[in-house]
C-alpha cells in the first residue's frame, strides 16, 4: 500500500506556486565506501529532484530515454512532475501535469516507454469505484484516443509497459472501505474485486481488458493450502485479493503481479489476457539458521538494542515490488521485496460501522501465548512481546484452533508476523495447476537487518517523524516489519545480475548479486538521508533538509540509455518528496549477448532483428555485428535490425549478433531461426517432395521443380576439408524406369556454391531424377532421387 493513503500531507507553498527545488544539502552516503572496497560495485549519489511537497511528493518515477526526462508522481498535489535529468546532478523541473482537472483524486503510479507516459489514478474521491489510466506524451498531453482516461479496475496501484511497448498493464488493488456487511453480505461497492487491466496501446481505440479473480471464488481453501491467504471477513476470493505491483517478462508474454495482503503472486498470460496461476508464497521460519530478526523495540539493555536472533515465529512474505529476470541458461525467476502489510478497517474484527477501524495485527503480549507450544517467556517485552502478529490465519491458538477471524483469540500456539524483512528469489511451479505454491530459490535471510546494524548502528531499525522531519529513536521499528524492503529493481550490470532494494523505514538502497539465484550475495548499501540535518514539518522546510527519506520505488537505467553514459539507479522517496539519482560504480565488462534474434526472408535478402542485451557492460553500446551462418555475409549497425543481401538460393542460413561497447565486443547471440532463399524464381509448376535427401557430404541441400517437361534441380555444394574430396561438378540426369539415361546436363561448381540446372526433356512419362557428383580426385558418387511424371 502507498503511504499517502495513511497520511494527510500538507501541501507546501512552493508547490502550490508550481515551483520545485533541487538539492541544496549534500548528503553523507552511509555504507557505500565500506561495501565497494569488498565487492567492486557501489552507488554514488549524483543529485535529486525535489517535488517541494515533502510527504507524498515523490512515490513512483519513470524515465524516457530519448528526451532524458524523469516523470514522478506527486501524491500531495495529484500531479505528474516532469524533470529534465540530462544533467543528473542538477535535475530541472520542466512542468507540472495537473490531472485534477480530469477528476483525479489520488495518483498512484507512472510508467514510460517509447515516448508514452502512463499515469494510474483513482477518480471522483472514491477508491472503491473504477479507476483510470491516463496515457500521454512526454510533454504531458493526453492521448487523443482517450482524452478522459482509460477505465480500469478499482484503485489502480501500479502501472507498467511491456518491454515490447505493446501492452500497458495495471494492477488494481480493489482495496475495501470497510468490512461491514449489508444484509449479511459484503457488497462489492464496499470491497470491490481486485483486478488486473491490460491495454493494447497500438490499437486505434484505447480500451482496457480487466480481469478479476472471480473464477477462483471456490478455491479459497486451495489458495491457503498453497501458502496464500484469503481472510477478509465476508469477502469472496475475488474481493479479498489485492493486486499490488507488476513485473513483465522480457518477451512481453507474461506478467507477475504481487497480491501483497494475500501472500501470493499471480501469473497473467498477456496474449490471452487470462490469469494462469495464483502462487502462494508460504511462510518464512525466523527460527532457522541465518533467518533471524530483531522483534523488539524495548530490548535496549542488551547489545544496545540490536538483537538479531532466531525466534519461534514465522513471517508472511507479503511482497510489495516484484521483478522478473532470467539467468544465462534461460531459466526464469522473479524476485520480491518482502515488505509486509496489515489490514486495518472498520468491522474487520467484528466491530460496528459506527466504531473505529480495527487492526489485523496485535502485539504478542496483548494476545498471549499458550505457555506450552510457545513458552510464556517469549511474550515478554524484550523478547517477542512487542512484535506485531496477525490474529487471522495461519495463526493458531488454543480456544478454537485456526480461525479466519480471531478478535477474541488469546493463548496463541503459533505466531505469524507481517513481512519477511528480506529479498526473495522464486520460480513458478511446474505443472498446469492454476493454484500452487511458488518455488523458493533463494532468500537474503537476515542480511538486511545485519548490514544496517553494521553500517548504521545509531539508526538501526529506525524511521522518521512526519511532524518534525527528524529520525525517530533507534530500534523503533524492530517490532513492526523492521527495515521494510519495499522498492525493487533487478538489472544486468557489469556482468552480474543485481537486485537493488529500497528500505522504506531506515532508508537507503541495498544491492545484492543474484547471478546465482539460490545464493543472493550482499554487494553494497548507500543511504542519502541526512540524519543530522535540520528538521522540518512535512519534510518540506528549507529544501529537503533530511535528504532522501522513505524510498518507495526503485528504477534502473542502463548505461546505453542513461543521459551520462553510465548506469543509474533512481529512487523515489515518499516522505521527503524527493527523487534521488545514483551512479552505479563498477568495472566495465563485455556486453551480454543480444536476445530474441529473428530472421525474415525477402527473396535473396534476410532482415535480422533482435533485442538489445540487458547488460551493456556498463558503457553505452556502439554497434552490433551480425553474421550469417554459413558466412561470410555480415553487417554492422547501430540499430537493432539490419538487412543482409545476396544470400544464395537453397542455402539454409541462421544469424548471430554480437554487441560492442567502446571497450570490447561481446559473445555472439544464440543463432536465429533458419531462412532459406528459394532455389527457383517462380512457383508456376510444382515442387517435388523428396523423401530422403542425399548425405550432406554429397550436397548440403537439394530441390527439384517441374514445369511441363522442364525439370530444374538445385544443389548446394558442400565444403570439404578432406583433400581431394571437394565436389567440383554435378551431372543432372533423367533416367527411364529401366535405368537408361534419356537426358543429361553437366554443371561446374565450387565449395559452398548453389547450382540450379534445368533440363528440357524431349520425352514424357515416368522418369527418375539422378544426380552424380564428381570430386577433385575424380571419384563419382550417385544419388538416386525420386520418380516424377512428365506430361
Amino acid at each position: 500500500m502507498r503511504l499517502h493513503k495513511k497520511f494527510v500531507p500538507v501541501v507546501s507553498l512552493c508547490l502550490s506556486l508550481g515551483i520545485a527545488t533541487v538539492v541544496s544539502v549534500a548528503p553523507t552516503q552511509y555504507g557505500t565506501k565500506a561495501a565497494s572496497a569488498a565487492t567492486g560495485i557501489s552507488l554514488e549519489f549524483l543529485g535529486r529532484a525535489n517535488s517541494g511537497s515533502g510527504n507524498a511528493g515523490s512515490e513512483i518515477a519513470a524515465y524516457d530515454v530519448k528526451s532524458k526526462r524523469l516523470f514522478v508522481t506527486n501524491g500531495a498535489t495529484n500531479n505528474i512532475q516532469i524533470f529534465d535529468i540530462a544533467n543528473p546532478s542538477s535535475p530541472t523541473l520542466l512542468k507540472n501535469v495537473d490531472l485534477g482537472a480530469l477528476g483525479v483524486t489520488g495518483i498512484q503510479s507512472v510508467a514510460s516507454k517509447a515516448g508514452y507516459v502512463a499515469a494510474a489514478a483513482s477518480v471522483g474521491g472514491n477508491n472503491q469505484a473504477a479507476g483510470k489510466v491516463f496515457l500521454m506524451d512526454i510533454d504531458g498531453n493526453i492521448d487523443k484516443r482517450a482524452t478522459t482516461g482509460i477505465v480500469v479496475g478499482s484503485l489502480p496501484d501500479s502501472v507498467h509497459f511491456s518491454p515490447n511497448g505493446k501492452f500497458l498493464v495495471s494492477a488494481n488493488e480493489g482495496e475495501p472501505r470497510d468490512y461491514c456487511l449489508t444484509d449479511g453480505v459484503l457488497p462489492t461497492t464496499t470491497d470491490p474485486n481486485g483486478s488486473v487491466s491490460v491495454i493494447d496501446v497500438t490499437l486505434t481505440t484505447l480500451q482496457a481488458t480487466t480481469i478479476d479473480f472471480s473464477s477462483f471464488n471456490d478455491k479459497a481453501a486451495d489458495i491457503r493450502t498453497a501458502g496464500g491467504r484469503i481472510y477478509g471477513p465476508g469477502a469472496t476470493v475475488a474481493q479479498d485479493i489485492e493486486p499490488e505491483y507488476i513485473a513483465i517478462t522480457a518477451d512481453s508474454k507474461k506478467a507477475f503481479v504481487t497480491l501483497q495482503e494475500n501472500n501470493s503472486v499471480a501469473e497473467i498470460d498477456l496474449t490471452t489476457k487470462k490469469i494462469t496461476k495464483v502462487m502462494g508464497l508460504g511462510y518464512k521460519d525466523f527460527n532457522a539458521t541465518g533467518k533471524g530478526l530483531d522483534p523488539s523495540d524495548q530490548d535496549s539493555s542488551s547489545n544496545s538494542g540490536i538483537n538479531i536472533a532466531n525466534w519461534p515465529v514465522r513471517g508472511m512474505y507479503q511482497p510489495d515490488a516484484i521483478a522478473s529476470f532470467s539467468d544465462d541458461a534461460g531459466n526464469h525467476y522473479f524476485a520480491t521485496a518482502n515488505e509486509g502489510d496489515a489490514r486495518e478497517y472498520k468491522c474487520l474484527l467484528g466491530g460496528l460501522s459506527s466504531g473505529s477501524a480495527q487492526a489485523e495485527d496485535a502485539r504478542v503480549s496483548a494476545v498471549g501465548v499458550d505457555g506450552t507450544a510457545l513458552a510464556s517467556t517469549v511474550a515478554t517485552a524484550s523478547n517477542l512481546g512487542r512484535l506485531g502478529v496477525t490474529r487471522f490465519e495461519p495463526s493458531t491458538y488454543t480456544n478454537g484452533g485456526t480461525a479466519l477471524t480471531a478478535a477474541s483469540a488469546t493463548d496463541f500456539t503459533s505466531l505469524y508476523t507481517l513481512g519477511a524483512r528480506s529479498l526473495s528469489i522464486w520460480k513458478s511451479p511446474t505443472g498446469t495447476n492454476s493454484i500452487a505454491g511458488a518455488t523458493l530459490v533463494g532468500d537474503t535471510g537476515d542480511a538486511i537487518e545485519k548490514k544496517t546494524a553494521e553500517l548504521l548502528p545509531t539508526y538501526f531499525n529506525g524511521d522518521w517523524s512526519t511532524s518534525t522531519g527528524t529520525p525517530n529513536a533507534k530500534d523503533s521499528r524492530s517490532d513492526n516489519k523492521g527495515p521494510e524492503p519495499e522498492g525493487l529493481a533487478v538489472a544486468k550490470v557489469f556482468g552480474r545480475t543485481v537486485a537493488f532494494v529500497g528500505l522504506e523505514r531506515i532508508g537507503g538502497v541495498m544491492a545484492f548479486d543474484i547471478s546465482s539465484p539460490s545464493n543472493p550475495t550482499y554487494l553494497t548499501y548507500t543511504n542519502s538521508s541526512v540524519f543530522t540535518g535540520v528538521g522540518g514539518a512535512n519534510f518540506a522546510t528549507a529544501g529537503a533538509p533530511a535528504g532522501d527519506v522513505s524510498p518507495e520505488s526503485v528504477l534502473f537505467v542502463k548505461a546505453s540509455e542513461s543521459p551520462t553514459g553510465v548506469p543509474l539507479v533512481i529512487v523515489a522517496h515518499e516522505l521527503s518528496g524527493t527523487t534521488a539519482i545514483y551512479k552505479v560504480v563498477g568495472s566495465t565488462t563485455t556486453p551480454a549477448r543480444p536476445t530474441n534474434v529473428v530472421a525474415s526472408l525477402s527473396k535473396n535478402s534476410a532482415k535480422v532483428s533482435w533485442a538489445e542485451p540487458e547488460d551493456d557492460g556498463g558503457k553505452p553500446l556502439t554497434s552490433y555485428v551480425v553474421k550469417a551462418v554459413p558466412g561470410p555475409d555480415f553487417c554492422t549497425t547501430t540499430t537493432t535490425s539490419c538487412v543482409i543481401k545476396g544470400l544464395q538460393a537453397g542455402v539454409k542460413y541462421r544469424f548471430t549478433v554480437a554487441a560492442r561497447n567502446s571497450d570490447t565486443t561481446g559473445s555472439a547471440s544464440i543463432a536465429s531461426n533458419y531462412v532459406q532463399p528459394k532455389f527457383f524464381a517462380t512457383n508456376v509448376g510444382r515442387t517435388i517432395s523428396i523423401a530422403k535427401k542425399p548425405a550432406t557430404s554429397f550436397a548440403t541441400d537439394v530441390a527439384i521443380f517441374v514445369k511441363d517437361r522442364n525439370v530444374s534441380v538445385g544443389v548446394v555444394t558442400p565444403k570439404s576439408k578432406v583433400k581431394g574430396q571437394q565436389v567440383v561438378r554435378y551431372s543432372i540426369e533423367l533416367r527411364d524406369q529401366s535405368g537408361k539415361t534419356i537426358d543429361e546436363k553437366l554443371s561446374v561448381t565450387k565449395a559452398g556454391a548453389t547450382v540450379v540446372t534445368t533440363i528440357e526433356s524431349a520425352q514424357s512419362g515416368r522418369v527418375r531424377v539422378v544426380v552424380v557428383a564428381s570430386s577433385t580426385n575424380s571419384k563419382k558418387t550417385v544419388w538416386n532421387g525420386p520418380f516424377i511424371t512428365l506430361k
